[in-house]
């Protein structure tokens, strides 16, 4: 049977406001939809599909998780260790949980019938006061934490992006100062856009290096028919549908060399629909580019 393995990260977050909240999220990437049950200090069930992201409001406590897998007639369920979500006056706690088809993962759960996925025992795992044969692993989680700190920001110049195939309007306002959270790998503005987006980051990348991070709309000066590839002015340009000329197109910037639709490709919500990286841009830095843009999806979506 295949092994489902679940990793769990921990972000502390401080509370810029009284009404922020403690975040548990579950991200399906294990091929399968799942129904998942928090259970502990407060409790609570959520569908997760495969390959989307979905999140609870959780107090303080202790807690663990039963995960159904699959479809009807073809239902397996799981229970993972127990887990903590930390909270003080001045930080609160989000958790990632995902579900991967890994040999390997850094939180531990165990195989249990529908029967056992069914009993509601918030507090603890015991029967009669003897622990039942679905108790946690003994394997120790592995946290990656983060603690954040507030800085003032201020955006100095930034090239603009304006060819023959589409112009970049930047969202923020260079020069003007705002109020950002930073920690020793990522700096997230605290002002953001309606749709939730920061209106400024910089991520330290798996080559060590920082890169700016920002929303930006795209205004198309041709058309682009669907899977085309053009060149313009030393950008090459990919897109998975098809551009009008004056079509605006929300997307974030990642560095000086590469630009990526906000919006996913139809039925993949890992891949950008619409990319344009400088046409010397390598293809580690244009992965680079893509995994940026998914640490700022994923920070929005939490």
């Amino acid at each position: 049977m295949l092994k489902i393995i679940l990793f769990l990260s921990i972000l502390y977050v401080c509370i810029i406001s009284a009404s922020a909240q403690n975040i548990v999220s579950f991200d399906n990437q294990s091929g399968e939809p799942a129904l998942v049950k928090l259970i502990g200090s407060n409790a609570s069930e959520i569908e997760v599909p495969d390959g989307t992201r979905q999140s609870l409001h959780a107090s303080a406590g202790k807690y663990f998780i039963k995960v159904r897998y699959g479809v009807q007639g073809k239902y397996h369920y799981t229970e993972g260790q127990e887990f903590t979500v930390d909270e003080s006056a001045t930080m609160a706690s989000a958790t990632t949980i995902t579900l991967h088809r890994m040999v390997n993962g850094n939180y531990g759960s165990s195989p249990i019938t529908e029967q056992e996925f069914g009993a509601g025992n918030p507090t603890n795992m015991t029967t009669n006061g003897d622990v039942t044969t679905a108790s946690m692993p003994s394997s120790a989680t592995s946290v990656k934490q983060r603690t954040f700190f507030p800085i003032q920001i201020v955006v100095g110049d930034i090239a603009i992006l304006d060819n023959k195939a589409f112009a970049c309007m930047q969202v923020q306002v260079k020069g003007e100062p705002f109020v950002g959270m930073a920690s020793d790998d990522q700096i997230w503005s605290v002002k953001k856009l309606p749709n939730g987006y920061p209106i400024w980051a910089s991520l330290k990348c798996s080559d060590g290096n920082f890169r700016s991070v920002f929303p930006v709309v795209l205004k198309a000066k041709v058309d682009i028919k669907t899977g085309e590839v053009i060149h313009s002015d030393g950008y090459e340009i990919e897109v998975k549908r098809a551009v009008k000329a004056g079509d605006s197109i929300p997307a974030i910037r990642v560095g000086p060399t590469s630009v990526l639709s906000a919006e996913t490709v139809q039925g993949d919500e890992k891949t950008p629909w619409f990319t344009a990286f400088k046409e010397d841009t390598n293809a580690n830095d244009r992965s680079i580019a893509i995994k940026a843009w998914r640490v700022e999806k994923d920070y929005v979506d939490q």
